[in-house]
């Protein structure tokens, strides 16, 4: 299994009771499509769950920006470094629908994380999916072209064609929007190509 579908089905089974802990007496808010959430360079304040919709998480560059991530409903969004660490944001956090949020103050959070080992166990198993999957799409990066790029995604996430504007799903797999709608035009009638493949496994 992908490791983002790993992960996401990871965040789908955790126990009510966690996350009722976890985010007991958070505040819930809604936004509007394309609102910035957060921003590169700030600090991390809060520890989210989306409650619907989606988030992408993006790095910008002068005018151009890389999207790196998207959290669906029931994901908590993975920002580690800052939240652990206190250092500024890496990225900025977009809601690319209408969604609403929980949030629980940063440092609550990771009390509260830290107070129970059976709920940072679990938490634990989903940091390790994380990095596996960060990694994964690194080595995916570093040695496929734009097209395999597309073909990887075309088979292992067919929903993100559905559920993304194709501006981000382009961002996402470092390409323009102009080429990733002809590229997808050129490969509807063909048998596509494959990607270099690196194995799946599932962390015990």
């Amino acid at each position: 299994m992908p490791y983002r579908k790993l992960l996401h089905e990871l965040y789908q089974n955790i126990p009510d009771a966690f996350k009722n802990y976890l985010f007991e007496g958070s505040s819930v808010k809604s936004y509007r499509k394309e609102t910035i959430l957060s921003k590169q360079g700030e600090s991390m304040t809060n520890f989210f769950m989306v409650e619907s919709g989606i988030i992408r998480a993006l790095y910008s560059n002068g005018n151009s920006s890389i999207t790196t991530e998207f959290y669906f409903e029931g994901e908590m969004v993975t920002c580690f470094i800052p939240a652990y660490t206190g250092e500024e944001m890496m990225q900025s956090l977009q809601a690319i629908t209408d969604t609403t949020i929980r949030c629980c103050p940063i440092d609550i959070f990771k009390e509260r994380l830290l107070a129970r080992p059976d709920v940072r166990n679990f938490f634990d198993k989903i940091i390790a999916v994380f990095m596996f999957e960060q990694q994964h799409r690194s080595q995916i990066f570093r040695t496929s072209t734009a097209i395999e790029r597309y073909d990887h995604l075309l088979r292992n996430y067919p929903e993100y064609l559905e559920l993304i504007p194709l501006k981000y799903l382009a961002s996402f797999i470092d390409m323009k929007r102009e080429t990733l709608s002809r590229m997808r035009k050129k490969m509807k009638n063909s048998k596509g190509i494959r990607v270099k493949q690196y194995p799946h496994f599932e962390p015990a």
